[in-house]
């Protein structure tokens, strides 16, 4: 709800009263989260379990070798995610409001392609996620009349289902015991694409066009879509089957 909220009226007070405002307003709730944290009650440590020792994982060939795709995908597929706003500014020329509330667009598609896709099949559900980014890329370049560019974002809510996703896949090729360590490890890899892609979209930017990183995503996302149709894991490892195996036989 804050995130569907948020962003149109953050718009709004942009408009009427200035950018500033809004990181005044920011800055008195963040301070008022801060002394509500102070209230939490201590919780007592998590008892020690026997696990799988995190370097191991390093070890896990398929985890690294889908960790390297999954960053390779979520670099390009981010290109057209950060400077969209901008983009619809300066190309586009929306004004700070109604690039505010296309924001809460996206939240809300976000919300609901999360209960969506989070349903389907993860490997399915990604190519359709990566399908759905194509597809508002598309309209984005191609767009003038604003309802075109509300139907974008609502797309770019996939975005959001991305994480869920990789979470559930990673579920198929590590054990039980290495799940902390791998969801771990995903998260650093889904975090360094976030950091290369802004940069490599803004050099491209200011260097080609503004156009430049949505067309190079849209270029590359069909092969993205055909490296998750033959490399996404398709079902558990053999450690996981001999693992629940084990145990059936144990409880026979």
């Amino acid at each position: 709800a804050g995130y569907i909220i948020s962003p149109a009226l953050g718009g709004y007070i942009g408009r009427a009263f200035g950018q500033q405002t809004n990181f005044v307003i920011a800055a008195i709730f963040f301070a008022l989260s801060c002394v509500l944290v102070f209230g939490i009650k201590r919780q007592p440590p998590h008892p020690a379990e026997d696990r799988a020792h995190p370097a191991e994982l390093l070890a896990n060939r398929h985890a690294m070798s889908f960790a390297a795709l999954i960053f390779g995908v979520m670099v390009v597929s981010y290109l057209g995610f950060h400077l969209a706003p901008k983009f619809l500014s300066d190309v586009k020329h929306l004004n700070a409001e109604q690039i505010g509330w296309l924001g809460s667009v996206n939240a809300f598609g976000g919300f609901l392609f999360n209960q969506y896709l989070g349903r389907r099949p993860p490997r399915r559900g990604f190519i359709l996620t990566l399908a759905l980014i194509l597809l508002y890329g598309l309209i984005l370049l191609q767009a003038t009349w604003i309802g075109w560019f509300v139907l974008a974002y609502f797309l770019r809510g996939a975005y959001f289902a991305v994480r869920v996703q990789v979470g559930a896949l990673v579920t198929r090729i590590v054990s039980s015991s290495q799940l902390g360590a791998a969801f771990a490890l995903y998260e650093v890899v889904l975090t360094g694409a976030n950091i290369l892609s802004p940069y490599l979209a803004g050099d491209w930017y200011k260097r080609f066009s503004p156009a430049a990183p949505f067309q190079i995503m849209i270029g590359l996302i069909p092969v993205a879509v055909l490296l998750m149709a033959f490399f996404a894991p398709r079902q558990a490892t053999e450690p996981v089957l001999e693992s629940v195996a084990t145990s059936d036989k144990v409880a026979g």
